[in-house]
C-alpha cells in the first residue's frame, strides 16, 4: 500500500487563511474602532457648525478650525500597533502555543504569517482613518467656508508616513508578543525603563549626562525613533524640516532593526517551551 503525503500549502494560502482567522478574532475590536472613528468625525463636524454660528453671530472671522492632514497626526494611530499584536496573540503565550506543532508549516512560519495577518488589518484601519480624515476635512471646510490648507511644502509621499510608521512600531511590539512570556510587561516595562534610565543619567555627572543625551538622541534625533514613527524631531536647539530623505533614512534604520528583532524572536520560539 502506497502512502501519499500532502504537500505543505503555499505561503499565499497560509497568509489568506490567517487573515480570515484574525479578522474573525478582531471583529469586536473592529466595530469598536469604527465607532470611535465615527464619534471623532461627529465631534469635528459639530465643532465646524459651532464655529460657523459663532462667526456669523460676531459678524467677523474670530474662530477657525483646521482638520487638514499632517504627518504628525500619525501619533494618533500609534495605539494600533500596541493593541493589535496583543489581540492577535491573546491568551497565546509562548508556553501555550503547542498547537503550532499540528500546523502543516514550521512554527516560525506560522508565527510570521499570523503577524502578517494582523498587519493587514492594521493597514486597513490606517487607510480608513485617512479616508475619514479627508472626508471630514472636506465637509468642515464646506460648512465653515474657511480654507484649511495643508502645510507649506506638503508632498504626496507624506500620505505614506502613517503606514510606515505604524508598521515599524508593529514589528517592535510583535517581537515582544511573539518572544516574551508576558508581552504587556515586556512592552511597557521596556519603555518605562528606557525613560527612567535616561532621566537618571541626565542627573548624573558629565559622562553620565553624555550617555543620557546619546540615548535620548536615539529616540528624538534626526534619524531617531520618533522621526521614523511620526516625523517628530527634537527641535529644542535646531529646527528641522521633514524631507523625503529624512523619512526614508529614519524608516530604513528603525525598520531594519525592528524586522531583525522580530525574526530573532520568531526563530527563538520555533521550539515549544516546557
Amino acid at each position: 500500500m502506497i502512502q501519499q503525503l500532502h504537500c505543505a500549502p503555499r505561503g499565499r494560502v497560509i497568509v489568506v487563511e490567517q487573515i480570515r482567522a484574525v479578522g474573525l478574532l478582531m471583529r469586536t475590536a473592529g466595530v469598536l474602532l469604527l465607532a470611535l472613528y465615527a464619534i471623532l468625525a461627529l465631534v469635528a463636524i459639530n465643532t465646524a457648525f459651532r464655529v460657523r454660528a459663532a462667526n456669523q453671530a460676531l459678524g467677523r472671522l474670530a474662530h477657525l478650525v483646521d482638520y487638514a492632514y499632517a504627518p504628525q497626526m500619525t501619533m494618533l494611530l500609534l495605539l494600533l500597533p500596541f493593541l493589535i499584536p496583543l489581540l492577535v496573540w491573546q491568551e497565546e503565550y509562548p508556553t501555550r502555543r503547542l498547537y503550532h506543532l499540528s500546523m502543516p508549516v514550521s512554527q516560525a512560519t506560522h508565527a510570521m504569517s499570523k503577524t502578517v495577518a494582523g498587519w493587514f488589518w492594521m493597514m486597513a484601519a490606517v487607510a480608513m482613518f485617512l479616508i475619514g480624515l479627508v472626508a471630514v476635512h472636506a465637509f468642515t471646510r464646506r460648512v465653515t467656508g474657511l480654507p484649511q490648507p495643508y502645510h507649506i511644502g506638503f508632498a504626496w509621499w507624506e500620505w505614506i508616513i502613517p503606514f510606515t510608521s505604524v508598521t515599524i512600531a508593529y514589528v517592535f511590539v510583535s517581537a515582544a508578543t511573539v518572544g516574551a512570556r508576558r508581552p504587556i510587561v515586556w512592552i511597557f516595562g521596556t519603555l518605562a525603563i528606557y525613560a527612567g534610565v535616561v532621566a537618571f543619567l541626565l542627573q548624573g555627572g558629565r559622562d553620565a549626562r553624555d550617555i543620557g543625551r546619546g540615548l535620548r538622541h536615539a529616540a528624538t534625533g534626526y534619524y531617531g525613533a520618533f522621526a521614523a514613527v511620526g516625523g517628530s524631531i527634537d527641535s529644542s536647539t535646531t529646527t528641522f524640516e521633514l524631507s523625503l530623505t529624512h523619512w526614508l533614512g529614519a524608516s530604513a534604520i528603525w525598520g531594519a532593526i525592528g524586522f531583525a528583532l522580530f525574526a530573532f524572536a520568531a526563530r527563538r520560539r520555533a521550539e515549544p517551551l516546557s
